[in-house]
This record gives C-alpha cells, sequence and structure tokens, in this order.
C-alpha cells in the first residue's frame, strides 16, 4: 500500500478546515464556506461564474450538498474583489439583511452599475468599494453604518447627492475625491472625522451641511470644490488640515464660530479662494499659519482676535483688494517675511486704544501698512460705577465684570474711572 509522507497529510487535514476552502456555484455565483470550529456556518459570494453578468440579485440563503444532505446556510458577506471589473454589470440588489460585511473593492471598477443600496447590517464600507464605479448615480447608506474608508467612492463621477445616516463617525481619505458631479453632502448628526482629500476636487459640490459634531477636517479635504459658496465651522472642530479649501474659487465666505475648543488657521488652508470676501474669527482661533489666505483677491477686511500668537510667512500676500487690518492681539510679534506683501497699497492697520507704539517697536508699520496705523477710539462702556464702601478699589471691566486681576493693555474701570493698565 502506497504511504503518503505526513507533511503532505497535514497540509491537507489543515486545507479542509480553511474558511471557504469548499466551493459552490448556484444561479451562476460562485460561493465559498465561511467555518467556525470546522463547521460550515455559513457562506459569502466569491465571485460570478462569468465577468459578463449584467444583472445580480445577491439571496438571504443557499442550499448546498453537504455529507449527501442539502442543507440550508445564509449568505452573509461579499467577498474581496468578488465583482470587480463586471465591466457590464448595471444592477445588484440584497434579498438578506443578514449581509454584514462587503469586502474590498467589491464592486471596484463595475463602470456600468447605476445604483447600489447598502443593506441595513452593513457597518463599514470598505477600501476602494465602489473605486471608479463611474455610472453610479445612487447610493443610499444603511443606518447603521459606521465608517467609510479610504478611496470607497473615488472616481464616482456620476454621483450627485449623498446622505450620510447619524451613526456614521468617520470618512477616510480619498472617499468621494473625484466625485465631480457631486452636488449636496448633508453629514447629519453623528460624524466626527473626514479624512485626507475626502472630497478634492468635487468641482460641484455647492451644498455642505457640516455636522455638528465633527472635530478633524484632513489636508485637502475640500481642495478644488469650486462651487462651494461658504462655509461655517462647528463648534467642536480643533484640527483643519492644510489645504482643506485650497482653490475652492467660489467660496464667498469663511465662519469661525465663538467657541472654547482651540483650533488653528493652516497652512494654505485658504490659498486661491479668489472670490474670499468675508473670513470671520473668533478668540478660539491662536495661530494663522504659513500662506493661508494667500492670493485671496476679494478679501477687503481682516479682524484679528486677540488670541493669535503668531502668522506665517506670505498668509495674507497677494490679497490686493486688503484695506483694512483691525487687530485686537494683545501682545504684538514680529511679524513674518512677506505676511502683508502685495496688499492695497491704501490699507490702514487699527490697533487698540494706546497701543500703537507697541505694535510699530514690533515691525507693524507704516511700511508694511500704507494707509497708515492708527488707534481704535478708546472703548465706550461703563463711565461711573457705584459701589458699596467694601467694594472699594475693586477693577471692572467695561462691560461691569468684575475682575480679580486686570490685565496688561486692556481698559478697566477703577475707583469710578476709566483706567488702561499699563
Amino acid at each position: 500500500m502506497h504511504r503518503f509522507p505526513k507533511a503532505f497529510i497535514i497540509i491537507v487535514l489543515l486545507l479542509c478546515c480553511v474558511p471557504g476552502y469548499a466551493d459552490w456555484v448556484v444561479d451562476d455565483l460562485w460561493y465559498s464556506g465561511v467555518s467556525e470550529n470546522d463547521e460550515l456556518v455559513s457562506v459569502q459570494v466569491k465571485s460570478p461564474v462569468t465577468k459578463l453578468v449584467t444583472s445580480v440579485k445577491v439571496p438571504s440563503n443557499i442550499y448546498i450538498a453537504d455529507d449527501g444532505y442539502k442543507k440550508y446556510y445564509q449568505v452573509r458577506s461579499v467577498g474581496y474583489r468578488a465583482f470587480v471589473d463586471c465591466l457590464v454589470l448595471t444592477s445588484v440588489t440584497f434579498a438578506s439583511k443578514n449581509v454584514s460585511e462587503i469586502g474590498e473593492q467589491a464592486f471596484s471598477g463595475c463602470v456600468k452599475l447605476t445604483s447600489i443600496s447598502i443593506p441595513p447590517s452593513v457597518k463599514e464600507i470598505k477600501s476602494y468599494t465602489f473605486y471608479e464605479c463611474r455610472n453610479l448615480t445612487e447610493v443610499v447608506l444603511s443606518d447603521s453604518l459606521r465608517s467609510i474608508a479610504g478611496n470607497a467612492f473615488k472616481g464616482c463621477s456620476k454621483l450627485k447627492n449623498i446622505i450620510f445616516p447619524n451613526q456614521l463617525s468617520s470618512v477616510g481619505a480619498n472617499a468621494f475625491n473625484g466625485c465631480s458631479n457631486l452636488i449636496s453632502v448633508k453629514m447629519n448628526g453623528g460624524l466626527k472625522e473626514i479624512g485626507i482629500g475626502s472630497f478634492q476636487n468635487c468641482l460641484r459640490l455647492s451644498s455642505l451641511e457640516i455636522s455638528p459634531v465633527l472635530n478633524s477636517i484632513g489636508r485637502s479635504a475640500f481642495e478644488g470644490c469650486e462651487a462651494l459658496t461658504a462655509v461655517t465651522f462647528p463648534l467642536n472642530v480643533s484640527y483643519i488640515g492644510d489645504r482643506a479649501f485650497y482653490g475652492c474659487t467660489g467660496l464667498s465666505e469663511a465662519v469661525f464660530q465663538p467657541s472654547k475648543v482651540k483650533v488653528s488657521i493652516r497652512s494654505q488652508l485658504f490659498e486661491g479662494c479668489v472670490n474670499l470676501a468675508q473670513v470671520f474669527m473668533t478668540d478660539n482661533v491662536f495661530r494663522i499659519y504659513e500662506r493661508a489666505f494667500y492670493g485671496c483677491a476679494k478679501l477687503s477686511a481682516v479682524t484679528l482676535p486677540a488670541s493669535i500668537s503668531a502668522i506665517g510667512a506670505s498668509a495674507f500676500e497677494g490679497c490686493v483688494a486688503l484695506d483694512t487690518v483691525k487687530s485686537y492681539i494683545a501682545n504684538p510679534f514680529a511679524l513674518a517675511e512677506r505676511v502683508f506683501e502685495n496688499i492695497s497699497p491704501n490699507c490702514v492697520l487699527m490697533v487698540p486704544y494706546g497701543e500703537k507704539q507697541r505694535y510699530i517697536e514690533a515691525g507693524w508699520t507704516t511700511e508694511v501698512f500704507k494707509g497708515g496705523v492708527v488707534e481704535m477710539d478708546a472703548p465706550e462702556g461703563i463711565r461711573d460705577i457705584v459701589v458699596s464702601r467694601q467694594e472699594e478699589g475693586t477693577w471692572y471691566t467695561v462691560d461691569g465684570i468684575k475682575v480679580d486681576a486686570p490685565q496688561h493693555g486692556k481698559i478697566y474701570i477703577h475707583n469710578r474711572k476709566s483706567v488702561l493698565v499699563k
């Protein structure tokens, strides 16, 4: 009797226990088994029998022969690259709510696919799942969806609208990059993170409803979104990456809302936004990086809040209409190179009352602001205040708020008089 080497027997036994080792064909689809503890528990769609398939219906279950018996197995997943480059596939439907996973690149390159409804048990759309599905016009996302991975819908150039479910918390890098006909994105209430380049070059994106809990916007996230006209950053945003709105030529307004969460305006954030006319910054903005507003040709006025601690090189260079800079910066610092290069020759710098000399000593001079450096009017507010004998000597802001320790450079009411603290 012929004897097999022990190594050969071990390999065969291992292969028999590998999930997905057995394959079956049912209704023109290949299925592979998924095993747990050496027992077949479910099946996944592995691939079509032919790449020329035009329509696919993923069933709830299939019946297959196992040990001489026909058994019923649920279809719970679509495998990795299952339908990749099925060039004539136009329709995919899921008969089952049990499908909980769609593998990476599952429908990548299906250039004729027009619509997809994600099954309700799927919690993640994986990388490249619908990459370059150029005729995909409609996507319905399930309410249970938690994340969309990188490049998931990249290059879906006919996709027009997307509504994110409330439980979706993250959108990966380049997820919708190059969706050139995407018009509107509704983020709803749960989205916290937008990855690098997520909506880059979505040329027609004009309507953007940002999630109120969003805290991170990745580098180049909306770069080249030429139709976007306005953006209001939610209160929780703590990070906005470089070039996030670079080249958004239709953008006319950017608003940072008052918040306790600190945020910086990073490098090239609004560079090339040639129609940006209004920027509203509040005291949660602590730094402006290099080239942040480079070439914003319609920006005519900027107010710098007291919280700004540094402004990078060329931050406002090429803002040729900029004729008013109003600064509340408490401690003026030396300007980096070319911060206000090539702005309006009539630009006036307005500084807090009593602070002109400190600004000039720091380099904020008429060589930079050729329209002059002028002080704002002394703050109007409380002229007199009636206090009890026990409160004599107490300090109040001009708004009547009692303070324990007056700060340098600010005006207070003290002993019934307006006092500038030097």
